[in-house]
């Protein structure tokens, strides 16, 4: 844990400017040193009398957080400010503070309200002692003591702290205490209630006398507090108010909030909610029911702390409605999530039977009542709540949390006395075939309305495992299990169907039913997922995992198809900002399958990537490298990536690399795509000196016929450029070339050659190629030189700048290094029979010394 321990002395009426740091504040930047001494001078506690400390807890508005402890006038000697001189006679106000600059999660397992009163305080204190056991004020026995003591308040005060996280700049919850350790045990059972990061999130100040001022959550006040606790506006509009001095307090606000109803529920089985996030992955899930439930399955009700809290109160709580005795009742029924009114199947005010052989037909779905219950009469209406507890209890479960009232309409015709005519094999039986015929006839309507029903079902009968091994098929599994299997099936295309097409919602009242649904259904549930959206690209999946849903099946993504695991992986990486290859690698990493490299599951990956979108073309070589050409053609990306071929960007080497890849792959391209292709194609070979200047010329020239962006017809262009600057100097001789370069349709490649073939390096390549080949330089110094009635102007000019600069240079190294080689060059021009330009060039030779100021055509043989 990394904290800075810090001391302050604070006279009355002190500014932020005014504030004396007696240690530690020295070391802090200062902007935090402001934050800081703003927060103290604008939101200080108030010690009341007999108190000897108060804590608060807030966030920096620069990030981190600030505990504060204000000890009282009766501190003992050794708290955090004992010994230290006070200036102000006596009226300056003692404060110790803890920044922690990665906020209260640098508590470790330790949320802000259990360091009150601990040696973290002490002047020898260290961040170890933040570390210590929860102390034994807020632990799990007094805090379910101290639950059963204010039981009435224990689920309005909880969903008063939900509503915190759902809109944390709404209203603040003021607690009115006369002792500041009562509000401690408040803010510590709501701490106890919620995930460890929640609770660490939660910003409190134990005790202040200006709660208007004060920027944390939850605000406790005394009875000198300069607040109207029986104002109207502020009690309905402005606060959440929870009055232990006598007054009206907040009324509780409308509308269920099924994790308050279930923590507070949990409390009143003795055991504190945070027991259940202590299990690996649950603390992950904030205001998630599924753990809580799980807690409360486990446990039968503990009665004792209520019973001792009645025996105080004269207002004892309100009894949890039950038929069963106290000792063995089940945990009360949360409220239910708000659905749509339905109508009840076999059971409803409106349904009747005309005899009882109609009515056994009604309930068992068989002719002639094969069902083994016997109804014993006409039942009319739904159970009531303690008869369904009642019923669920014979069968040795509990009800579904998430019972919105169907249950109670379906199974209405197993009121007594039809339940005690059976034995209970006989009685499972009939209720899961009723609750089987219901999830089938009614799978086709919104799920939310039947989803109770199916957890009555997995209760009683738990599903199968999938996929089931074929020697286990046998004719007795089958008939067993085949009716409510097929009706599984139903249920789970029917929830599928709904979630990605139809208007159901994806909120946390459609998350919560799913948490409590038996593992082997969610594995079906998610296969239906997979399969629902074929090919590459799964809007409707990737939207579905994008939404408030999307948090359930980040935890059951496990047990998920490795289609849907994609999906899911991929929305992960995306809300952390990872992008292109990296995400790539990452998705491909995290299938740890070689399935991902077959087409189909690779075109998901890629769209998951990419979507409709172009990868950028270093991106596209990577993958191409990464995954190999063949899988990419495979998987019918490679037309995606033909589109880089006709950006309107200048192309270059990668862009080349790109069309190789592409034509190695046979990929389909139209007409202009494989113009440029071909073309980025012959530059790339050029390069490599596969093809000469002369077929390069005509190759070009015949490309160029066709509608090629503008950026490409002059890279090529550059390209042959320089491919005629590094041709030996018989190529450049060749009379086709020399008639490219000297006509009238070429002289912006001419112009370009002359700059390529004068850069420093190529002009040294050819000089170097001259000096030692003498019949070369005999016909290139002709063909330079030569006159002719088709040359441009242009050419003319720049033959004899090319002459001047190349040959100049030739002669005055072989002058210097092999004399030889200049009379080898005269020879061979006489051998060619060009006698004039022999004698030419022995002119060039005599007068040419310093490489410049000659032109053998206009000088000597015209």
């Amino acid at each position: 844990m990394t904290l800075q321990r810090l001391g302050f002395l604070v006279r009355p009426g002190a500014l932020p400017d005014d504030l004396r740091a007696e240690t530690g504040a020295e070391s802090l930047p200062a902007e935090v040193a402001a934050t800081i001494a703003s927060v103290i001078t604008e939101a200080l506690p108030t010690v009341p009398d007999g108190s000897s400390a108060v804590l608060s807890h807030t966030r920096l508005p620069g990030g981190g957080a600030l505990l504060l402890e204000m000890a009282g006038p009766g501190a003992p000697d050794d708290a955090a400010t004992a010994g230290w001189p006070d200036p102000y006679g006596g009226s300056a106000r003692r404060v110790a503070a803890c920044y922690l600059p990665g906020g209260a999660e640098e508590l470790g397992d330790r949320t802000p309200i259990e360091t009150w009163r601990s040696r973290l305080w002490e002047p020898s204190g260290s961040a170890a002692d933040g570390a210590e056991d929860v102390p034994d004020w807020c632990d799990d026995a007094h805090l379910v003591d101290f639950a059963a003591a204010h039981a009435e308040q224990v689920e309005p005060f909880l969903a008063d702290v939900h509503r915190l996280f759902a809109a944390p700049a709404g209203r603040q919850i003021v607690i009115a205490e006369r002792d500041p350790a009562t509000v401690a045990r408040w803010i510590a059972l709501a701490c106890a209630s919620l995930t460890p990061a929640c609770a660490r999130a939660l910003t409190f100040v134990l005790f202040t006398d200006r709660p208007a001022a004060a920027p944390q959550q939850l605000v406790g006040i005394g009875p000198d507090a300069d607040f109207d606790r029986a104002d109207e506006a502020a009690l309905r509009h402005l606060y959440r108010v929870y009055d232990g001095l006598g007054g009206p307090g907040s009324a509780p606000l409308p509308g269920p909030d099924n994790w308050a109803s279930v923590a507070a529920q949990v409390w009143r089985t003795g055991l504190a909610p945070r027991t259940a996030y202590h299990r690996q992955g649950t603390a992950d899930e904030p205001f998630g029911i599924g753990p809580l439930r799980d807690l409360i399955l486990a446990r039968p009700v503990d009665t004792e702390p209520y019973d001792r809290a009645e025996s105080r109160q004269a207002s004892p709580p309100a009894p949890v409605q039950t038929a069963l005795p106290p000792a063995s009742r089940p945990a009360p029924v949360p409220p239910a999530p708000i659905v749509p009114p339905v109508t009840a199947i076999g059971g409803g005010p409106d349904a009747g039977w005309e005899d009882q052989e109609d009515q056994e037909e009604a309930v068992s779905g068989i002719p002639g009542g094969a069902n083994p219950v016997r109804v014993a009469a006409v039942r009319r209406g739904p159970l009531t709540p303690a008869e369904l507890s009642d019923l669920f209890a014979k069968l040795g479960v509990r009800v579904p949390l998430s019972d919105d009232g169907l249950l109670a309409a379906v199974l209405a015709e197993f009121a007594p006395p039809t339940r005690e005519s059976a034995d209970d094999a006989g009685l499972r039986a009939a209720v899961v075939d009723k609750l089987t015929e219901t999830v089938r006839a009614r799978h086709d309507t919104p799920f939310l309305q039947w989803v109770s029903v199916l957890e009555a079902l997995h209760t009683l009968s738990p599903p199968r495992e999938r996929p089931l091994a074929a020697d286990r098929v046998t004719a007795a599994y089958l008939a067993e299990r085949s009716g409510q299997e097929a009706a599984e099936v139903k249920a789970a295309a029917g929830i599928s169907r709904d979630l990605l097409w139809k208007e159901a919602p994806r909120d946390e009242r459609t998350r919560e039913p799913f948490e409590r649904l038996a593992t082997p259904f969610v594995r079906l549930l998610l296969d239906q997922l997979a399969k629902a959206e074929r090919g590459p690209r799964p809007e409707a999946l990737a939207g579905l995992v994008a939404s408030p849903l999307g948090g359930w099946l980040d935890t059951v993504y496990e047990q998920a198809p490795a289609r849907l695991r994609l999906i899911i992986e991929a929305e992960r990486l995306r809300n952390r900002r990872i992008a292109g290859m990296e995400l790539f690698r990452r998705l491909i990493a995290s299938a740890g399958t070689e399935e991902v490299w077959e087409p189909a599951l690779l075109g998901l990956v890629l769209w998951l990537v990419w979507r409709e979108g172009t990868p950028s073309l270093l991106d596209a070589l990577e993958l191409i490298s990464h995954c190999g050409p063949s899988r990419i053609a495979a998987a019918r990306f490679d037309g995606r990536l033909a589109r880089l071929l006709t950006v309107p960007e200048p192309p270059s080497d990668h862009s080349a690399e790109l069309a190789d890849q592409l034509l190695g792959m046979r990929t389909e391209l139209d007409d202009r795509q494989a113009a440029v292709a071909k073309l980025l194609n012959l530059g790339r070979r050029m390069d490599r000196h596969e093809v000469g200047p002369k077929l390069a010329i005509q190759q070009v020239r015949s490309m160029l016929a066709l509608s090629v962006p503008d950026p490409v017809r002059d890279w090529i262009t550059k390209k042959l450029a320089v491919r005629l600057a590094e041709s030996q100097p018989a190529e450049l001789a060749d009379t086709f070339v020399l008639g490219v370069l000297a006509g009238p349709l070429e002289e912006t490649l001419l112009k370009r050659y002359v700059d390529a073939q004068l850069t420093p390096k190529r002009k040294e390549r050819l000089v170097d190629a001259l000096a030692g080949d003498p019949e070369g330089a005999a016909k290139l110094f002709t063909a330079w030189g030569r006159d002719s009635l088709q040359a441009t102007i242009g050419w003319r000019n720049e033959s004899q700048v090319l002459t001047t600069e190349v040959f100049g240079e030739t002669v005055v190294r072989l002058r210097l290094r092999n004399p030889i080689q200049l009379q080898k060059i005269g020879e061979r021009l006489r051998a060619m029979g060009e006698l004039e330009w022999a004698h030419n060039w022995e002119a060039f030779v005599d007068t040419g010394l310093s490489g410049t100021g000659i032109d053998p055509r206009n000088d000597f043989h015209r």
